[in-house]
């Protein structure tokens, strides 16, 4: 397998970072580090490490930006599975151990991230992004905004080539359009531990780039749609959705100039509705279901904040009875089940 890591200036924390790949439990595989024109003493660090270690692959180059480089880093990476790394993150001990273990055993996925811990510059823990384990739940996620962390995924080579790599198009949140694009052709997972550590600090992309992803994001979830929907996908709708998500519904409506509610709310239901065709197997994940009535219910109490009661309480009643309908009664036996358990909780 390859582990691929682009380096722009991290020399701060690049030696961790190089030290946490050279240290995993498992040991078989090539290190494709792509330096894009650093100027801090970050090129002097990794070629010590070049000198130190067999497994990496060091190449220099004018800075281009991330996108182009970790396309050349998948041009030269050999290996089957393909790991991501960032300059300024630590994976833990057994992350490509376990990655390696659950691509081997789930063959319909092509991508595994995992749960990651955040940290500050310092590196003192400072949160964790609790992110989706199952598939069909990322894969009604993923309509939305990015439920996976880039730097902690790891992605069969077959599948990065039948979809060219990252887009060129997409300066910034290169990661959510690439999987976009993944989740109409594989199984999309995140292992439950958290074996991944992700840097925040000043000089992220995340802090310094927000607009541009948020941009990238939008048009991602656009073209998503569109992939699933077809005729019935909305662009305006979709860019809204994705600012809610990202932010909340007032921003979303300063964006978009979108103020029709009721019209959203009915467009979620049916991205629901040709998901459940479309993306989840036979049996019913009452798990996805809960989750987008969650988000439909967001809608409605700022429908009842716009229109008024009687308008909220009617929409979240359209949500209960959506398509498709075969899937009520089990989402009502296990709501009811939820209830009675919260009222045995309370009464011991």
């Amino acid at each position: 397998m390859s582990v691929v890591m682009s380096v722009y200036n991290d020399c701060p924390y690049l030696g961790e970072a190089v030290q946490s790949i050279l240290e995993q439990t498992f040991d078989n595989f090539e290190f494709v580090i792509i330096n894009d024109g650093s100027t801090d003493g970050s090129k002097e660090v990794l070629e010590q490490f070049e000198e130190q270690d067999d497994r990496i692959r060091l190449f220099h180059q004018k800075n281009r930006g991330l996108t182009p480089s970790l396309n050349r880093g998948l041009h030269e990476a050999r290996g089957a599975y393909i790991a991501r790394m960032d300059g300024d993150d630590i994976s833990r001990p057994k992350r490509l151990e376990k990655q390696v273990r659950f691509l081997d055993s789930n063959s319909e996925v092509g991508i595994v991230g995992t749960r990651v811990d955040q940290m500050d510059a310092d590196g003192e823990s400072n949160g964790e992004w609790h992110l989706p384990t199952k598939p069909d739940l990322i894969a009604w996620e993923l309509l939305f905004h990015n439920c996976l962390c880039h730097p902690s995924v790891m992605i069969r080579h077959s599948l990065l080539e039948e979809l060219g790599g990252y887009a060129n198009w997409a300066a910034q949140a290169q990661d959510y359009e690439l999987w976009t694009r993944a989740v109409l052709e594989s199984r999309l997972a995140n292992l439950p531990e958290k074996l991944h550590r992700l840097r925040r600090h000043g000089n992220s992309i995340t802090d310094t780039k927000r607009a541009e992803q948020l941009q990238v994001c939008c048009e991602a979830t656009a073209r998503l749609h569109e992939a699933l929907l077809g005729v019935e996908a909305n662009e305006k709708f979709a860019y809204f959705l994705a600012w809610m998500h990202h932010e909340n519904v007032q921003i979303a409506i300063e964006e978009t100039g979108l103020r029709k509610l009721p019209g959203v709310h009915e467009y979620v239901r049916t991205l629901y509705r040709v998901y459940v065709r479309a993306v989840l197997p036979k049996h019913r994940n009452m798990e996805v279901r809960h989750n987008a009535l969650y988000k439909l219910d967001t809608l409605a109490n700022d429908i009842q904040r716009h229109e008024g009661r009687f308008a909220g309480s009617l929409h979240r009643l359209r949500a209960r009875f959506m398509h498709p309908r075969s899937e009520f009664a089990l989402w009502l036996i296990q709501a009811v089940k939820i209830k009675l358990s919260k009222i045995n909780v309370f009464s011991v």
